[in-house]
Parts: structure tokens; C-alpha cells; sequence
């Protein structure tokens, strides 16, 4: 596996949510718990896919942080919170696009 930091921490981030292999893998569908035994030990990797599903059922929002990154851009408290009321109020989309506009200078 590429990234010995990775699969030491999705072993740690299971435990954190008090999951067993075996809730993981029935979570994912997988045929058995060794599939995720393997990912933990770094045996094997868990596709893109597979890997942002562990990280939405692990709660991980900083993927970067997971895998030992920094973001290129730390992004602060309060960003995350404008990002995440983004997210939830797609009726506030089109205002955001207005302000973004008329901060980079373009009208309508």
C-alpha cells in the first residue's frame, strides 16, 4: 500500500466509531471482514470510492489529514461552516455566485 500512514489510521478511525471489521464490511457490502483486515495492514487499498465511503462512515472530514497531508490551503472554523451551510441550503447557491461575481468585478 502506498501510504503506511493511511491504513495505520483507518484501524484507529473504525475503533473511534466502536466499529467492528465486520460492521465495515457489512456497511460496504463486502463478501468478508478480511477485506478490511487487509486494508488496516496494508496488505491492500480500498478503491477511491470504497475510501470516501470509510470516510463518510468514519466521519472524516479532512481526507488530507487522514492521509498525513496538509491541505494546500488551511481552510479555518469558519470557512468550514460557510461550506457546510452551502451544502445544506441549495436555495442560498445562487446568491453565493452573485457575491462571488461582484467581488471578482463582473456584472450582470
Amino acid at each position: 500500500m502506498g501510504n503506511k500512514i493511511l491504513f495505520e489510521k483507518l484501524k484507529v478511525y473504525r475503533l473511534k466509531c466502536n466499529l467492528t471489521q465486520q460492521d465495515v464490511a457489512d456497511y460496504l457490502n463486502l463478501k468478508n471482514k478480511s477485506v478490511v483486515g487487509n486494508w488496516e495492514i496494508g496488505k491492500s487499498e480500498p478503491s477511491a470510492e470504497v475510501f470516501l465511503r470509510l470516510c463518510r462512515l468514519y466521519r472524516i472530514k479532512n481526507v488530507y489529514e487522514l492521509i498525513g497531508e496538509t491541505t494546500p490551503d488551511e481552510i479555518s472554523n469558519d470557512e468550514m461552516e460557510i461550506i457546510d451551510a452551502y451544502r445544506l441550503h441549495p436555495e442560498m447557491h445562487n446568491a453565493v455566485q452573485v457575491l462571488l461575481k461582484v467581488k471578482d468585478g463582473e456584472s450582470e
